[in-house]
């Protein structure tokens, strides 16, 4: 699997483990917010006890975490396995995460790497704070083709831009407007896209639903491409733009990637 670059999205992240699912959860106020589920079932052993309905959240130094799976992915060691367990400094919320993972060298004797990353666990109520953003209304779904990372990496390349504007028909018609000061670029698909109305139009009529998101939220992206199978663009207009990424080929799996990106107004 690609790795994405998400130190330079966010520093810290929240890991939810609960009894079906993890959820890996890096949010900000009034910055885009990226929602990542992962089944239980992807994993050789997956063991979550809690008192509180077995839900375990904690808040992680990504950035630490990231460099220990990049050693691990660079060993192409095979199974890699992560336990909570209590620090001993007397913080009643600190604990640790410890990581394994195993090497053989050219002996083809093993070699166990055990690291370790402190974390903050989170109480009930501020975990039940985090929720994963809802959205007033759902004008369009759009299936999006596996070569539209190049569509975004085409806008990626312009520099100093401020603001794009997503425009999307009732036909299809995909139009990105790029803004910057008194100057604007417009790049369009090349072709009509599928998409699923969520709202009752006459199919006759060809009405434009938009949405007005700063350029660097967006910018990163095109890199979640990079490890997904299959991604779905949805617009709320004048609300929201969301990209819904799944992690294999069938939709309806837990497996996936969502990034949800406020609209803002001039």
């Amino acid at each position: 699997m690609s790795q994405v670059d998400i130190l330079s999205i966010r520093k810290y992240a929240v890991f939810r483990f609960s009894s079906d699912k993890l959820n890996i959860i890096s949010g900000a106020i009034n910055e885009p917010q990226i929602w990542s589920t992962l089944s239980y079932d992807i994993f050789d052993i997956y063991e979550v006890e809690s008192l509180r309905d077995n839900i375990i959240s904690f808040e992680i130094n990504i950035e630490e975490f990231y460099q220990i799976l990049k050693s691990f992915q660079n060993l192409e060691s095979e199974k890699l396995s992560i336990r909570l367990q209590k620090a001993n400094n007397g913080k009643k919320r600190s604990a640790l995460l410890t990581v394994v993972f195993n090497e053989f060298n050219d002996l083809n004797n093993e070699i166990n790497h055990v690291f370790t990353i402190s974390i903050r666990l989170l109480k009930r109520e501020m975990d039940q704070l985090i929720k994963e953003p809802e959205l007033t209304n759902i004008d369009m779904i759009l299936n999006l083709p596996q070569d539209f990372t190049t569509f975004l990496k085409r806008i990626e390349r312009y520099k100093n831009i401020e603001y794009l504007l997503f425009k999307l028909t009732t036909l299809g018609k995909l139009t990105v407007i790029l803004k910057q000061d008194n100057n604007n670029v417009t790049i369009e698909w090349n072709e009509p896209l599928h998409i699923q109305l969520q709202q009752q139009e006459e199919e006759s009529i060809d009405k434009d639903v938009e949405i007005l998101i700063k350029y660097k939220d967006l910018k990163l992206n095109s890199r979640f491409f990079e490890i997904i199978k299959n991604s779905m663009m949805i617009i709320s207009n004048k609300e929201a733009l969301v990209f819904q990424c799944f992690l294999n080929d069938d939709l309806n799996n837990e497996n996936q990637l969502v990034y949800f990106i406020n609209g803002v107004t001039l």
